[in-house]
């Protein structure tokens, strides 16, 4: 499939407004948010919620008050997929409870954070949301979570052939602004991902992507990543980060994922 996702992160658990104007912490602040990057050619967004006080939160309430407000300014279309990051904030029992309690459309898992679980958890969970159609994307850190994933595989404690995976690249902690060769030790295993996608801190955001999808990867775009043009300057919104990927993709001679691509893109080979 020649079709390339541009998922976008307009928030994530850190970022504050302080850092720029245009992250949005409200569900209001989000749906317009998601207007705006669905027009500039996105199809799936990633989802962070913030309490009254701007703090990140695992809060079911908080995440469906933020997809019904979506759904109402955006329709079905785009693509909704919900975090479980703990953000030092929550225990991994918390984590896993989210998923049961909301059972959103899709959901990002830290094979990181999940690791701590007992695997007998880990495979309840991955078949209940095989069951209720719930679509995990698994994140991956490094080259130990990269062999944790693939026990998981080998030993069936996870259900699927192959998943969606989220490769990370740099660091926001340590400020690690990413580099392309990090990606390395990934692009020998994709036999193990039903898609892969990619994240990418700092700066170097845009070229980064360049690479990934000539390699046949996916994007993941937007604030809790980034927030600057390839030259250092600070990008008006989420929105103008999609044009730039937006760009990128035409001018490889590729196109953008459809809404209903997106979704088939996002299924594990179940």
């Amino acid at each position: 499939m020649n079709s390339v996702i541009c998922m976008v992160a307009p928030n994530g658990a850190r970022r504050l407004k302080s850092d720029h104007q245009q992250i949005p912490y409200t569900a209001a602040e989000l749906a317009q948010t998601a207007k705006s990057v669905i027009a500039a050619g996105a199809t799936a967004l990633h989802l962070h919620v913030r309490d009254a006080e701007g703090k990140h939160s695992l809060d079911a309430k908080l995440y469906q008050a933020a997809i019904d407000a979506i759904r109402g300014v955006c329709g079905n279309d785009v693509f909704l997929q919900v975090t479980t990051e703990a953000a030092g904030l929550y225990h991994v029992k918390q984590q896993i409870e989210l998923v049961y309690q909301l059972q959103p459309q899709a959901v990002s898992l830290s094979v990181r954070e999940l690791g701590s679980a007992d695997e007998k958890d880990i495979a309840s969970l991955d078949n209940w949301m095989h069951d209720q159609n719930v679509l995990p994307q698994w994140i991956i850190y490094d080259e130990t979570d990269l062999q944790k994933y693939r026990r998981w595989l080998n030993k069936g404690v996870l259900c699927a052939s192959a998943y969606p995976v989220l490769i990370v690249l740099g660091n926001y902690s340590k400020k690690i602004v990413a580099d392309i060769g990090m990606l390395e030790p990934f692009v020998h295993s994709t036999e193990l991902f039903s898609s892969w996608m990619v994240c990418a801190f700092g700066y170097t955001e845009q070229d980064i992507m360049k690479t990934v999808i000539t390699k046949g990867g996916h994007m993941r775009v937007g604030f809790e990543n980034n927030l600057q043009r390839p030259d250092k300057e600070q990008v008006k919104d989420n929105a103008e980060l999609v044009t730039f990927s937006v760009a990128s993709v035409q001018e490889q001679g590729l196109t953008m994922a459809s809404p209903k691509q997106t979704f088939q893109l996002l299924t594990p080979a179940w």
